[in-house]
């Protein structure tokens, strides 16, 4: 007799349902199942699970142990045959029935069948299914002792959902509460149980505080579904207050009298923090975008602009019923409207930014060039949700540089003419000092041995001509390096050979001043060969100048690769300078040592414009009395680049 009550109240639950003994065997197919499957019990009532699935047995084997050993339903996946010979995947829910007194159903599996694109229920769904399983329990518990198996069943099903749920009489009194219930209102259910509904379920509004109507009494009283009042607050039996969201809705007997209510609700905390921190947000974006100078403004993903920042209506002199949507159009410019469409419904489909520059009409009625620069916002699958938009007025910078244009083009101008006059300067004064030397020596050779004091004011001429020639050398050099400095580098040099004309033209000072030359391996690099001869030139004529007196200058010469650049290091031993120098030797007509050492100042300018022409870099490391390192880089020369000695 209990085994065919325990049939009845399966058969008319309204989810596909089996009956299976812990062996496997079939006992029931409920009339949902039946439905949902396609073939009638006698055909499979009495064999295998096994027969109806086109699972793997291992598998089938496992979920049973597991269904066998828990009294909760267990989730799980099985493969099962229609009735028209079809394989349909389900989810399922497992557990074994729990033994009662007078009713032992231990040896009995109970499985929930559902499809697996509809095993997510909606509310309605799950609120019809626990009013007709309760009705069906209360019912029972009248007129059958075995209804107890029937509520214990109806208990796990409850643990297994997510929400809290709260079940009464029609008195109102608990009956049941279920894990998640429990955790919330801080009632257990054997507490709980026979307590008034509005003494476990004590609510509040948020923000009056009042006590707000419960909503089992409603339900009791009128019979219909009914939902909890927003901003609703559950006072927990701690004290703690939680946010709730959910309703309640009526348990009917088979008679459809109301025999009780269940509750479900929901903690909203989360999404409560969740909605104010995004109002916080928008509102902080908002109050941003409203100070920013820029205009801005915010576009659905269909283009559909719904908000503009405050700078733009100030600049437009419109309004927001003017501008939502597509309105923009009216302070464009007719002639480029029809570009800026294009574009923009390029990016649009694309959903790539958006950039370009076109004119706005201000309130003044005059256009005005604006950046207009566009930004999608996407959300993790990469899918447009919003676009945010920023037009910047470049009138001001646009005038800017074209002044800085002009400007720039009047300095260039006035530095060449500059460059030129010194140029032919020093090309013109080098006849003049050819005289002087010439007259010098003639009047040299008329009072040779007759007036000292001439001879002595022709030394100081012929003296102050080989500097003025020196100088005027190194004016030539500098120009004719400064005029060359826009050509790109396309010939290679051998520093080897570079090193030794250097070495060449000083022959004199190395054999006066008894210098030591040591130079390793140098290598071929991007440049002209007589360029980087002038450089050695010039820094080993430092380095034979600014020694150490009674000290024989002793200068090495080394290369170190890395990657594809060189750094070549010309490094000797005499007096050093100032390291807080280091930097302004480098600069035009710098001396550090003006009244000890002659000079022109010009020769390490010379040797950086050389370097930075090929793209390289020169800079020099000292210490008074230390000696001094001279250091540049430049790149190797590419394969195929010729030599120009």
């Amino acid at each position: 007799m209990a085994l065919e009550v325990l049939h009845d109240i399966c058969d008319i639950l309204p989810e596909p349902t089996l009956l299976v003994r812990t062996d496997g065997t079939i006992l029931l197919v409920n009339r949902a199942a039946r439905s949902v499957l396609g073939f009638e019990p006698e055909r499979v009532v009495g064999q295998q699970l096994s027969s109806i699935t086109t699972d793997d047995p291992n598998k089938l084997h496992e979920l049973m142990r597991l269904w066998c050993r828990s009294h909760e339903f267990l989730p799980g996946a099985l493969s099962l045959r229609q009735g028209d010979g079809q394989v349909e995947k389900y989810r399922v829910l497992g557990g074994r029935l729990a033994a009662r007194p007078g009713a032992d159903y231990s040896s009995i599996v109970i499985i929930r069948v559902v499809k697996l694109h509809t095993a997510t229920a909606g509310f309605r769904i799950l609120n019809e299914r626990i009013q007709k399983l309760h009705a069906e329990i209360l019912y029972r518990e009248r007129v059958q002792a075995e209804l107890q198996a029937q509520r214990e069943w109806l208990k796990t099903t409850l643990t297994s959902i997510g929400d809290g749920v709260i079940a009464t009489d029609n008195q109102g009194r608990v009956i049941l509460l279920n894990r998640v219930a429990e955790e919330l209102t801080g009632w257990t259910e054997e507490q709980a149980r026979g307590q008034p509904i509005d003494m476990v379920f004590h609510i509040v509004n948020e923000y009056t505080r009042c006590v707000v109507d419960n909503p089992v009494a409603t339900v009791l009283e009128t019979g219909r579904i009914v939902g909890l009042a927003n901003h609703t607050l559950l006072i927990r039996r701690d004290g703690r207050e939680i946010p709730i969201d959910d309703s309640g809705a009526p348990i009917r007997d088979g008679g459809g009298v109301v025999t009780g209510a269940v509750l479900v609700f929901t903690d909203v905390s989360g999404r409560r923090r969740s909605e104010a921190e995004l109002r916080t947000s928008e509102e902080q974006f908002r109050t941003l975008a409203n100070t920013i100078p820029n205009l801005a403004w915010m576009a659905n993903p269909d283009g559909h602009i719904f908000w503009y920042n405050r700078r733009w209506y100030e600049y437009t002199g419109t309004t927001p019923q003017e501008m939502e949507g597509w309105g923009w159009q009216r302070v464009h410019d007719p002639a480029v409207l029809p570009a800026v469409m294009e574009r923009w419904k390029n990016s649009l489909v694309s959903g790539e930014p958006f950039e370009m520059v076109f004119p706005l009409r201000g309130v003044d009625g005059l256009f005005h060039p604006f950046l207009t620069r566009v930004e999608p916002v996407k959300d993790e699958t990469g899918r447009v949700v919003r676009w945010f938009g920023t037009n910047t007025d470049i009138a001001a910078q646009q005038e800017t540089e074209a002044r800085l244009v002009g400007s720039i083009e009047e300095l260039r101008r006035a530095n060449r003419e500059l460059e030129e006059f010194a140029y032919v300067s020093s090309h013109d004064m080098q006849e003049p000092l050819r005289m002087v030397n010439i007259y010098t020596q003639l009047l040299l050779k008329r009072s040779l041995g007759h007036d000292k004091e001439a001879e002595q004011y022709a030394g100081f001429i012929r003296q102050g001509v080989a500097r003025m020639r020196e100088l005027i050398r190194d004016l030539l050099s500098y120009s004719r390096v400064i005029h060359e400095a826009g050509a790109p580098v396309t010939l290679a040099a051998d520093l080897s050979d570079s090193l030794a004309q250097a070495l060449e033209l000083l022959k004199a000072p190395i054999e006066e001043t008894r210098a030591t030359i040591t130079a390793g391996p140098l290598p071929a690099v991007a440049g002209e060969t007589g360029q980087f001869a002038h450089v050695f030139q010039n820094l080993l004529s430092n380095s034979l100048k600014y020694r150490k007196k009674e000290v024989a200058p002793d200068i090495r010469i080394t290369a170190r690769r890395a990657g594809n650049q060189w750094t070549i290091c010309v490094r000797d031993n005499g007096i050093g300078f100032d390291p807080r120098y280091a930097n302004r030797i480098f600069g035009l007509f710098k001396r550090l040592h003006k009244d000890e050492y002659p000079g022109t100042g010009l020769g390490l300018a010379i040797c950086q414009r050389i370097v930075e022409r090929t793209g390289g870099r020169i800079w020099a490391e000292g210490e008074l009395g230390r000696g001094a390192a001279v250091y540049f880089t430049v790149a190797e020369a590419q394969p195929g680049s010729a030599s120009l000695v």
